[in-house]
């Protein structure tokens, strides 16, 4: 979705620029749109790749705290 609508805003913004020698306001403002979407889309990437980290973290956590119960109960170890 992100991409569809920055491919979109960089097409248009090339459009209106190829028939202006000048950057107009309105050239102005597609560009800066365009540098707001495509920092919009980092940013989201950067939260998606640390939300997929800390849930890999919280998968190992969780493995970790199965085998500790399992041994513990293999072991009569249990001081509930």
């Amino acid at each position: 979705m992100h991409k569809l609508l920055l491919t979109a805003l960089a097409g248009l913004t090339l459009a209106l620029a190829s028939g202006c020698e000048e950057d107009g306001p309105i050239e102005e403002f597609g560009e800066s749109l365009d540098n707001a979407v495509e920092s919009l889309n980092d940013a989201g990437n950067d939260v998606s790749s640390e939300l997929e980290n800390a849930g890999e973290e919280m998968a190992d956590a969780a493995e970790d705290a199965c085998n500790n119960f399992e041994d513990a109960i293999d072991n009569h170890e249990l001081n509930c």
